[in-house]
């Protein structure tokens, strides 16, 4: 991320600057603002299956369609002044967007973080509370995670469930197909399909899953063929 601030007087000493998104927050190094207006540039790209803030910018989970941004907030004592390009702005799927954002600083010496909030466009949220995790492959079953999760996402958002798969598939096994049981969809995997097991990293699997359009209490079944 670009931080980008101008003159000589030390307006603020801003010691971490968080960025906030969809409930996840990411902080990147702070700066010294030189001037009472300065600018902050932050990367947005709307990439599938991530929904992490990483590389000092914002990564989102596209559900594989356009998203819609609405505003970038500031907490106090700073505000925003303005942002480039202006929003609401709708983000394509792949698409990466560097919001340039004039920010205010306070009319008094300032030592502390800052955060910028992006926010978008309201949607209709689901909750989701999963009982356990049950996995079938090759005639075996298990519960791959008995805590409960509780969460709420916006309706049909994908997200990640991490499976650890060393208890029901051999090493070398391939993998063809995997499906989740109604009210989910299965999105996608990493590693994508097909896969073989051959090493001892790729046990682990990261499986994409479209939440329900409704509110929903109970397991989460996928099938491993």
């Amino acid at each position: 991320m670009k931080l980008n601030f101008f003159g000589k007087k030390k307006w603020a000493m801003i010691t971490q600057i968080n960025l906030k998104y969809n409930g996840e927050i990411h902080s990147v190094e702070g700066m010294e603002a030189g001037s009472k207006i300065f600018t902050v540039t932050v990367p947005f790209t709307n990439r599938r299956y991530s929904n992490a803030l990483v590389d000092a910018g914002i990564i989102k989970a596209s559900d594989f369609e356009p998203i819609s941004l609405k505003d970038i907030v500031a907490t106090q004592p700073f505000k925003i002044l303005s942002v480039e390009p202006k929003l609401p702005r709708k983000v394509g799927t792949e698409e990466r967007v560097e919001f340039k954002i004039s920010v205010e600083a306070p009319d008094y010496a300032y030592s502390g973080p800052m955060t910028l909030e992006f926010l978008e466009e309201n949607k209709e949220i689901v909750h989701v509370e999963l009982t356990n995790v049950i996995v079938s492959a090759m005639s075996k079953e298990i519960v791959a995670e008995s805590n409960m999760n509780m969460f709420n996402v916006p309706k049909n958002h994908i997200f990640q469930q991490n499976l650890q798969l060393l208890k029901i598939l051999d090493y070398g096994a391939k993998v063809e197909s995997i499906t989740v049981d109604k009210p989910f969809e299965f999105e996608g995997s990493s590693p994508k399909l097909p896969f073989v097991i051959n090493d001892a990293s790729s046990f682990i699997v990261s499986i994409y899953v479209k939440a329900p359009d409704s509110n929903y209490a109970g397991p989460l079944a996928i099938r491993i063929r």
